[in-house]
């Protein structure tokens, strides 16, 4: 059987960052789960098996791919499927920043049956897992029983143990993740891969600045960890990503070279017209409207990077009113000028 579930999955080798927040050098290419269903159902109906001993009366998983594991599992037990669905990522750093929640028509549904078997695709970390038994626990439904094609590591047997339900899993392998601060790859240097976001907001405002950096990884560390901004879609084959903050958004690319680039180049979409030298972006600073401002400045604090200005009220005339925000001044890692700032009540 370990051997079979290790077919089903397909794998790419490199520095990839997870839902959790956490980072590792495998990525599982789950979209492709159920691209051939009838590969995929043997192993739902094994899993199936495994499961029944412990009388499940409904199925709960996890979207998106996991939820296809769920409900094939689910047909072979004869139970009703329901499902969770994540949200969007909490601002700030940290690990497991994405919750998930139960659609209101089927709590009802799992709060009267209350055995449930949360039932997923791969558990690696576990944030679709975490988040799922979160909100089912919120309805005080029943988890009996956490099943899985397979695992990544020991985090899932923990995860069912806290929540007192057994883990069913078909394959077991080794696991290896890191905390962003941790990571060897991160620290060799090693470039960050992702992936799209298909929820990502587009086609956005009409004004979206982009900004050339040194080194992507460092940029998406200071823009999404402490910043609070979340990564909607990326191409790294070029080095790009475009995040979102509420209704702000930026694209990052990093640069290929700090000379200024030639005709040709500039035509096929590199536009420095000028040697770049640091810092970058003189001339701008970029106010981001933020909800609390005195939690970013604690973020950039802890994490050891340095405020140009701490925060501070001011009000500037708005019309025939003024408008008192209170904001800090910070520089990101190529020295652009990043201005958060949080709006207080207007005043006369």
């Amino acid at each position: 059987m370990q051997d079979r579930i290790e077919s089903l999955l397909a794998k790419r080798a490199g520095h990839f960052a997870y839902e959790s927040g956490h980072h590792g050098e495998l990525w599982l290419e789950l979209e492709r789960l159920a691209l051939h269903p009838e590969r995929l159902r043997p192993a739902c109906d094994s899993l199936a098996e495994r499961l029944r001993p412990h009388v499940p009366e409904v199925v709960c998983a996890p979207l998106v791919e996991g939820a296809f594991v769920g409900l094939l599992v689910a047909e072979a037990l004869g139970v009703p499927f329901t499902y969770s669905a994540p949200g969007r990522a909490t601002p700030g750093q940290g690990l497991f920043r994405v919750s998930y929640a139960i659609p209101l028509p089927f709590e009802r549904e799992l709060a009267a049956r209350r055995r449930v078997a949360v039932v997923n695709d791969v558990i690696n970390a576990g944030s679709a897992v975490r988040g799922t038994l979160a909100d089912l626990r919120r309805i005080d439904a029943r988890v009996v029983a956490v099943g899985t094609l397979a695992v990544y590591g020991d985090a899932a047997r923990a995860l069912a143990e806290s929540h007192g339900a057994a883990l069913e899993t078909l394959a077991s392998f080794p696991g290896l993740t890191f905390e962003p601060a941790s990571c060897p790859l991160c620290a060799r240097g090693v470039p960050l891969e992702l992936f799209a976001n298909e929820d990502a907001p587009l086609p956005g405002p009409p004004l979206v600045p982009e900004l050339y950096v040194s080194a992507l990884a460092r940029s998406l560390h200071f823009y999404v960890e402490l910043l609070g901004f979340a990564v909607d879609y990326a191409r790294p084959e070029h080095r790009f990503a475009s995040l979102s903050l509420g209704g702000a958004r930026l694209m990052l690319e990093e640069t290929r070279s700090l000379e200024p680039a030639s005709a040709g180049e500039i035509a096929g979409g590199e536009f420095r017209t000028a040697e770049l030298r640091a810092p970058f972006g003189r001339g701008i600073n970029l106010e981001l409207r933020v909800p609390d401002v005195d939690a970013v400045a604690r973020r950039l604090t802890s994490a050891g990077h340095p405020l140009l200005l701490a925060p501070y009220e001011k009000s500037y005339r708005v019309g025939e009113r003024m408008l008192a925000v209170r904001q800090l001044l910070v520089a990101d890692p190529d020295g652009y000028l990043i201005r958060p700032s949080q709006i207080l009540e207007p005043r006369p």
